[in-house]
């Protein structure tokens, strides 16, 4: 192959880009078969003005400044092309279209579902409520100046948040031999878990790991993805039994928010019907409430 070009080493058009040191002389059809091959369609909708027409009217219309942008980004365009004067027509060479083989057709398929996942989240992040953020914030900080004890609890996924929770809280936002929070996440006692879940009513298992401990100063922190609407009945009766002793409640949701969203003191719901999203997106909410404490307890935010 003639490097750089995709042309067999021994054929005429191969000598002749050798010979005058660029690519293959282009003209208006060639470049419009590249152009198809980019879009992998004819018509094609242009980039520039949203006009659909045919690539050959597209060339013709448009610079060649134009037509350089599209080909450079997709490897199409060889330097020696970009340095022709202006009077030489525009030199590409022909490449092969790897996308269309079974390999090539898996890796753009990969590439465009990885992008539209991370587009999600960074569009998630980006609708999040902040005054429930910092309403979440308030209600952690005033517990520590309490003295309060933080009970964190979820199913699946989000009994790992929950524990995740718990962990910085007691550890990451204390500064170096300050009293650290009091937190507990309820399903890291798996003995006492599946003894109260196998001998009395399973949706009373936060309950009654809660019930003559929790004071009016504590915090439930509950975390589901649904947010107990058709699931989890167990968090939406810890939230309930918290109301009644004057304990203050933080749900962290998705979907609609279920009834977590509409009975727990603070909700932050993530507008999504998407498990992996919702999840994902709990995690980095906690963090952001991790970051806000730990500069709270440093003496870095002067407010309330």
């Amino acid at each position: 192959m003639a490097a750089g070009t995709g042309i067999p080493a021994g054929s005429p058009t191969a000598r002749q880009a050798r010979k005058g040191g660029a690519c293959l002389r282009a003209d208006t059809h060639r470049q419009a078969a590249l152009i198809k091959q980019v879009y992998a369609s004819d018509p094609i909708r242009c980039p520039k003005c949203g006009a659909e027409m045919k690539t050959t009217a597209f060339i013709e219309r448009h610079q060649t400044d134009v037509i350089e942008k599209i080909l450079r980004h997709c490897g199409l365009w060889e330097e020696q092309a970009a340095r022709a004067p202006p009077s030489t027509a525009v030199a590409v060479a022909p490449a092969p279209d790897s996308s269309r083989s079974p390999r090539g057709q898996k890796k753009c398929r990969l590439t465009a579902m990885i992008n539209a996942f991370l587009d999600e989240t960074v569009a998630l992040l980006r609708r999040l409520d902040h005054k429930a953020i910092e309403r979440a914030r308030q209600i952690l900080l005033k517990c520590y100046r309490e003295q309060g004890q933080v009970y964190a609890m979820g199913n699946g996924g989000s009994a790992s948040t929950a524990q995740h929770f718990a962990c910085d809280l007691a550890k990451y936002v204390i500064p170096t031999g300050a009293r650290p929070f009091t937190a507990r996440c309820l399903t890291d006692n798996v003995s006492l878990y599946t003894a109260w879940a196998n001998d009395a009513d399973r949706a009373d298992v936060f309950v009654n790991q809660m019930r003559g401990l929790l004071a009016s100063r504590d915090v439930v922190l509950t975390i589901s993805v649904h947010g107990g609407k058709g699931f989890s009945t167990d968090l939406v009766r810890a939230v309930r039994y918290a109301r009644e002793v004057g304990a203050t409640t933080i749900a962290l949701v998705g979907f609609d928010g279920g009834l977590l969203h509409q009975e727990a003191t603070c909700s932050i719901l993530v507008p999504v019907e998407s498990t992996p999203q919702t999840e994902a997106v709990h995690l980095v909410i906690e963090h952001l409430l991790m970051h806000l404490l730990r500069a709270d307890l440093a003496g870095q935010i002067t407010h309330a």
